[in-house]
């Protein structure tokens, strides 16, 4: 019997699969892939990321990273780190201080934006409120001890007539304004180069007897905040009106006076997220998720003389979110992560038809990777879902699981040790769950330059005979390799440990070159030109057909593939695989070395 290609792979889309015995996989899917992204029909090397501003406080770990959107359309990153909150100063690429107040370590906080305002808190300190909006930049170099402070030209009218302000951490007081100067300034305590950003401090202190909560939202102009020490409590602030809407939005006092009027929600089980979802309808939506499995509608109604909250059920999911920020918005659906590690989609699927749940994890049997969501995150951006998680054995979060919608399939980012995610200008950016460090994700081709580590293991091939002696011949695979690629293929007979062949597929070379002696190389044939863009100066992405031939044959019942590669700064991507080989007799077992040696 001549050698046929008995086994084709034409598209590596499937996604991660660790639910299903690994033999029994359709062969598009994989046990575990790690590191690469799925993209159309092929697998590719998952980007990487770059650090974003300068920290001087590396050793602090923050656990919030939020994108504040101010009227002038500036959009501002800001995180907590350590005891503190601070934003990102594009102009001296530097994480500054809004705050000089010592704050909770080690809590989650939530931010919400409303008319250049953010509002913030972690339920254990004060609600915070920071007038973002007053930003500007100095016009003129101060030196320590510096009675006034001129701000570039047109910006004054963004600050009040007094308060308190920071440059570069360093906190000012003011009394008086003139223009775009501040005047009475105290507090200065070293000198600023023209140019430095001058903002407002954040207000920690004012709303000392406002409820104190880590899980909020800015809903139908009202601030939304659950009591975290009576978590069964959501308060409602009072309507913003066309007044003073910024001081309305921090007034939780319940005055009587009718319509307007603060107040608060008393769920039957405690409050665990919340979030705004466009419904069927294409109607907005203030959805709370409860510790009874429930999701409910929140609305607050002013009629007349009266303000009104109440709630009604959404939909019973039958289960409990795992973490305040385990939610997000995803298109049509609201997508949550639940206490049993299981990803949920929860929307309408049109404006037609009642509302509807999806478990998208049924192919990831979230015990396999020993997943720990409690402190996880959930967000979505550009057609694709980040969730992240810890291992049950790790101190801190240390990996993404990444699903893509078209395909709608799941990876793992193993590179990725974040807190939280946040999106500024379409761009994905990640806190550091070690240090205080931003980064820039989905950028570049390597870790903060270090090599990243890029593993698909190939479905348990038997095919369609599981319990009948196969003879491998030759594989012959497509895709794309970058000119300074290593790409390593490992091949496993039956559940084995050591590979039968490792074949390296080098961007650089013409040929294929073993890594056992005992293996004939193969011939790879590259294509002409340069495929993609982004790539670092000198390098270019080709096209290639690799055959790789074995000197001797090699035996299996099922055969196990694994592409590997750990370099930085290097891209790949596969798109086909075809296995030649034939079976061998039903009546011969592995043991028959000489009836092999004969056939």
């Amino acid at each position: 019997m001549s050698f046929q290609p008995f086994d084709t792979l034409v598209r590596f889309d499937g996604g991660a699969n660790t639910r299903d015995f690994v033999d029994n996989l359709p062969s598009n899917f994989s046990p575990n892939p790690r590191g690469v992204d799925l993209v159309g029909s092929t697998i590719r090397k998952a980007l990487g990321y770059v650090t974003v501003g300068t920290e001087a406080d590396v050793s602090d770990i923050g656990f919030t990273l939020y994108n504040h959107r101010i009227l002038s359309s500036t959009e501002l990153l800001v995180k907590t780190i350590g005891t503190t909150v601070k934003y990102l100063d594009t102009v001296t690429d530097t994480w500054q201080k809004i705050t000089s107040a010592t704050l909770t370590a080690g809590l989650r906080w939530f931010f919400a934006s409303f008319n250049g305002y953010m509002y913030g808190g972690n339920g254990t300190n004060n609600l915070v409120r920071w007038r973002a909006s007053a930003y500007s930049t100095l016009n003129g170099a101060i030196l320590a001890g510096a009675a006034t402070i001129d701000l570039a030209a047109g910006t004054g009218a963004r600050f009040p007539n007094a308060g308190s302000g920071m440059i570069e951490g360093d906190t000012f007081a003011w009394t008086g304004r003139s223009t775009d100067q501040l005047t009475g300034v105290t507090g200065v305590t070293s000198g600023h180069a023209t140019g430095s950003a001058v903002i407002m401090e954040m207000d920690t202190t004012t709303y000392t007897t406002q409820p104190k909560g880590s899980v909020g939202l800015i809903f139908a102009n009202r601030l939304f905040i659950r009591d975290d020490a009576n978590p069964n409590f959501y308060y409602f602030s009072k309507l913003a009106d066309n007044t003073n809407p910024e001081d309305d939005l921090a007034n939780f006092t319940i005055a009587g006076s009718g319509t307007g009027d603060a107040g608060f929600i008393i769920f039957p089980a405690p409050v665990l997220g919340a979030k705004e979802f466009i419904t069927g309808g294409n109607s907005a939506a203030h959805v709370v998720y409860c510790a009874d499995g429930i999701s409910y509608a929140v609305t607050v109604t002013d009629s007349g003389s009266t303000t009104v909250g109440a709630f009604t059920p959404f939909k019973v999911l039958g289960a409990d979110l795992v973490s305040k920020r385990a939610i997000s918005v995803t298109e049509n659906d609201m997508v949550v992560i639940d206490n049993f590690g299981n990803f949920r989609a929860l929307g309408y699927g049109d404006q037609s038809t009642t509302i509807k749940t999806t478990r998208l994890t049924d192919d990831i049997d979230t015990t396999v990777e020993e997943t720990d969501f409690s402190n996880g995150v959930l967000f979505y951006l550009n057609r694709r879902m980040y969730g992240i998680g810890k291992q049950n054995a790790a101190e801190s979060n240390n990996f993404a699981i990444i699903r893509e919608t078209n395909p709608s399939g799941f990876t793992f980012y193993d590179h990725w040790q974040l807190n939280d995610l946040a999106e500024a200008n379409n761009i994905l950016y990640g806190l550091s769950s070690l240090t205080g460090n931003v980064f820039r994700l989905n950028y570049g081709y390597s870790a903060d330059g270090d090599a990243m580590l890029a593993r698909y293991p190939v479905a348990g091939l038997n095919h369609g005979a599981p319990l009948r002696l196969k003879l491998l011949y030759k594989i012959r695979i497509s895709g794309y390799i970058t000119n300074n690629c290593n790409l390593y293929l490992k091949a496993y007979a039956d559940e084995g440990t050591t590979p039968i062949s490792t074949w390296l597929i080098s961007g650089s070379n013409t040929a294929i070159t073993s890594a056992l002696d005992n293996v004939a190389i193969g011939t790879v044939v590259f294509g002409s030109g340069v495929v993609g863009g982004g790539l670092p100066p000198g390098v270019e992405r080709k096209k290639f057909i690799a055959t790789l031939v074995l000197n001797d044959f090699q035996l299996y019942y099922v055969l196990n593939l694994l592409f590997e590669n750990n370099q930085s700064d290097v891209d790949f991507a596969l798109d086909k695989m075809v296995l030649y080989g034939r079976m061998m007799s039903p009546d011969l077992d592995r043991e028959d070395d000489q009836i092999l040696a004969a056939s």
